[in-house]
């Protein structure tokens, strides 16, 4: 029998859209683009129990009221993917407060979000530009986590177990895949601002670092600890590039992962889940303090050579 708390699905919405506006509070106003975010990562979190989270998101969206999808109408999207993606983050731990064992809390939980999403679409105004950025939010929530997982599991099947290549190597590819990536759909928009280019650069390695830590790599050292000066070469891994590129994409083109600013992002996130399947635990691979420059490095190599 289910206790009183978890029972109350209305208790769950108030608490989460108490802390979520909280944190996203500027000022006297509430940002609304930065609470859509929170908003689609907390939901997003408790359909990833489910056997087909893609689905269970799109069953959700009906039942707010959203049937819009890309194909048809998409808006622009008024934030970076880097900002984005710390949203939808922050939702994701959220909604850790409210989860137990047992996918009757993802079901409670995720009753709870829906109806938040209720209230956030009528407070947003319900017309085409909202629905397609709560769809956008909810959407990528779920497809960055199935992603950077489905990346992963694809890299060790087919280049560790198939190919014989090191988690090492597999580490390099992927971050310096995921720093190339960027570099080249920046040079092909036509930015090349220096100022830009080293956001874009740090964004990127913020991303890998932070899911590195989420999943079990120590994170008691800066999160960009072990970058090397900036008198030093960086290594580009060019054959590893073009031999990952292939793999990786593919997992994200059957995600319906298709931008390529969200494709950076995931690509990113698939590094640092990389890096924690070899330096996380009591006996890593690669000790942490070796596998973060390794990956960080790389990413720098491929980002640089490709400006």
């Amino acid at each position: 029998m289910l206790n009183r708390s978890l029972s109350s699905y209305i208790d769950i919405a108030q608490s989460f859209y108490g802390q979520a506006c909280d944190m996203c509070q500027e000022g006297r106003s509430i940002n609304l683009l930065r609470l859509i975010n929170v908003w689609g990562g907390a939901l997003a979190e408790c359909l990833l129990d489910y056997d087909a989270p893609e689905k269970a998101a799109e069953d959700c969206l009906a039942e707010i009221g959203i049937t819009i999808t890309p194909d048809v109408w998409m808006a622009p999207s008024p934030r970076s993917a880097s900002a984005c993606e710390i949203d939808i983050e922050l939702g994701r731990t959220l909604s850790r407060l409210y989860l137990g064992e047992g996918i009757e809390w993802s079901f409670v939980a995720r009753n709870a979000f829906t109806e938040v999403g209720r209230g956030l679409r009528q407070i947003a105004g319900a017309d085409d530009a909202c629905d397609a950025l709560m769809a956008e939010s909810l959407r990528m929530a779920v497809r960055y986590e199935l992603g950077a997982h489905g990346i992963c599991d694809r890299t060790i099947d087919v280049k560790i177990s198939g190919q014989r290549w090191s988690v090492a190597d597999c580490i390099l590819a992927l971050s310096a895949l995921a720093g190339s990536h960027q570099a080249r759909l920046m040079m092909d928009a036509g930015i090349s601002n220096h100022a830009s280019l080293e956001k874009a650069l740090d964004d990127l390695m913020r991303v890998m670092m932070e899911e590195a830590v989420r999943h079990g790599v120590p994170g008691e050292v800066n999160l960009l600890h072990g970058i090397p000066a900036n008198d030093t070469k960086s290594s580009i891994h060019a054959d590893l590039i073009r031999s990952i590129e292939p793999l990786a994409l593919t997992v994200l083109e059957e995600l319906h992962v298709l931008d390529r600013t969200n494709q950076a992002i995931a690509l990113a996130k698939a590094a640092g889940r990389m890096v924690a399947v070899a330096a996380a635990g009591e006996a890593p691979d690669i000790e942490h303090v070796v596998a973060r420059p390794l990956a960080l490095t790389a990413m720098m190599g491929g980002f640089r050579a490709a400006v």
